[in-house]
């Protein structure tokens, strides 16, 4: 293991673009699959993609975790990868219902970004500021005295 890779693994360097560029030129394997577990998602989508490139036997493994991904994009560029490779029946149908479950999830979305419902809700009126209502009520607090109670 190099200085490098040390630093990485006990978080005093940061896993970025271009360490994980570092890693995959020089075909640090190990490195790459740490980098996939602890990475963020365009680090995990770097791994995916040089699992793709090298098809060996182990990269079906990692690309089978990362058709489960929670993001869409890392699990669509490892569904293709494994798509490439000859793989199962069992896989295939895995795959399948991976596409299916994001395009309900995509769809699912879309229906949550239509706010119609949200016009009659009554929480969208517009409220009085209350520099406003307290400027208008000044008068009458003026008025009363101060140790007579509630000023309102």
């Amino acid at each position: 293991m190099s200085v490098r890779n040390f630093l990485l693994k006990i978080g005093f360097l940061d896993l970025n673009q271009r360490r994980m560029s570092l890693c995959v030129q020089e075909s640090e394997e190990k490195m790459i699959i740490w980098a996939f577990e602890n990475g963020l998602y365009d680090i995990r989508l770097a791994a995916v993609h040089y699992f793709i490139s090298t098809k060996s036997s182990r990269s079906i493994s990692i690309l089978h975790i990362a058709m489960n991904d929670e993001i869409e994009i890392v699990s669509q560029e490892a569904m293709l990868g494994l798509e490439n490779v000859e793989i199962s029946s069992q896989l295939i149908k895995e795959i399948s219902e991976k596409r299916q479950f994001w395009i309900d999830e995509n769809v699912y979305r879309e229906g949550r970004r239509n706010r119609d419902h949200l016009k009659t809700s009554p929480l969208t009126e517009s409220k009085e500021r209350g520099s406003k209502k307290s400027r208008d009520n000044a008068p009458s607090m003026l008025k009363k005295p101060m140790n007579g109670g509630k000023w309102f």
